[in-house]
């Protein structure tokens, strides 16, 4: 019997859900081997603390809403760009750096994409503040059922916070709170909030 015709005899989750399953442990593979393999530029001046005057590459993983029927932990990767050289004009903390990035869950949940801007705060020479928004899509229930957030459509808005540390010239890490909604766009707007925390490499 064809994998496909088990599924359907057995009426488990279709196996080309499983398969999109895989697909965000595969990217963050993919971008994992990317991240190790690239030059940290360790041989530069360390940059001020979360200035993202060079790219960044950060993984890590975040808690989906707790509060939500889709809760469980999702796999993180963000690519952080140099900011635009904009300094004639605006003063450097107000030079947003190009971000995208993916949460994908581990489980059944919603997994999105998202690409934005970014703003980071020096507090110290180490410690920072960020904050981003950006705009995202999912692939999560537009309607309520199923043990799944209704998330109203597919495409939506993500804003996160986060407090971080530099280590130095090539490593900071960085705990993050992060929101999805579509803004009450859509005939539903459960919206979800996540927690976690990102290691990242500048290079």
């Amino acid at each position: 019997m064809r994998r496909t015709q088990a599924c359907r005899v057995l009426r488990r989750t279709p196996c080309r859900a499983t398969r999109a399953a895989r697909l965000p442990i595969l990217l963050l593979g993919l971008i994992t081997w990317v991240a190790l393999t690239l030059p940290a530029g360790a041989q530069e001046p360390a940059p001020r603390s979360g200035q993202h005057d060079r790219g960044t590459m950060r993984l890590g993983v975040s808690w989906q809403d707790y509060t939500s029927p889709e809760h469980g932990l999702n796999l993180r990767a963000e690519l952080i760009l140099p900011k635009p050289d904009w300094q004639a004009a605006l003063p450097a903390m107000l030079i947003p750096a190009p971000v995208v990035g993916l949460s994908g869950h581990i489980g059944h949940g919603t997994s999105f994409l998202y690409a934005g801007a970014l703003w980071t705060l020096p507090l110290t020479s180490a410690l920072f503040l960020e904050g981003s928004l950006a705009v995202a899509a999912n692939n999560g229930f537009s309607e309520p059922g199923q043990g799944r957030a209704a998330l109203g459509c597919r495409g939506g808005f993500r804003e996160e916070a986060g407090i971080g540390w530099r280590f130095d010239a090539a490593w900071s890490i960085v705990a993050t709170i992060e929101h999805y909604s579509n803004a009450h766009l859509c005939n539903h707007n459960r919206g979800l909030t996540n927690l976690g925390v990102m290691l990242g490499r500048t290079f």
